[in-house]
């Protein structure tokens, strides 16, 4: 029997890094000094490494939701940038909803508000499987705080692939 290596995505069955994007599996292959190259949008890439967006519209402690209310919350990448998980910490996850996440024209949420519970540090569901995200585009998430009397200070970690030149 022949056994390949398997990655974190394959041992929880989400598949071969590579069957999700073409761009990503060529970045990743090409290693600095191999001599591969991809291009993407006019621009070669022949680096790829693991990376962490923030995403707090650039406010230090993370944005304020007042109870009861909702608000927009955005990353931007500076090179193409493939999301792999999406990370809210568990603090805020009791009465954190998230009610729209947009990369471009995609929504990855459908129906109803999403429990911000699913994608905690220590949940098994973080992971996701989103289109790239283009340099200087952002990923917005619109979250609702359903608490009755307090305010959050909400930051999200969105954990991918970056690719570099």
């Amino acid at each position: 029997m022949n056994r390949t290596p398997r990655n974190a995505y394959q041992a929880l069955g989400l598949g071969m890094c590579g069957d999700i994007e073409v761009l990503e599996a060529a970045a990743i292959q090409a290693e600095p000094g191999s001599g591969n190259k991809i291009k993407y949008r006019g621009v070669e890439y022949s680096n790829a490494d693991d990376c962490h967006l923030g995403c707090s519209n650039k406010t230090l402690g993370g944005v304020t939701i007042a109870a009861t209310t909702q608000a927009t919350i955005e990353g931007i990448p500076t090179s193409p940038f493939k999301p792999r998980a999406v990370v809210i910490p568990s603090y805020l996850q009791v009465d954190l909803f998230m009610v729209q996440v947009t990369i471009g024209p995609f929504n990855a949420v459908e129906g109803d508000p999403v429990p911000s519970a699913a994608h905690s540090e220590v949940s098994l569901n973080q992971f996701v499987d989103w289109p790239m995200i283009q340099a200087n585009s952002p990923v917005r998430f619109v979250l609702y705080n359903a608490a009755a009397a307090q305010k959050l200070h909400v930051a999200i970690d969105v954990r991918g692939t970056r690719f570099r030149e």
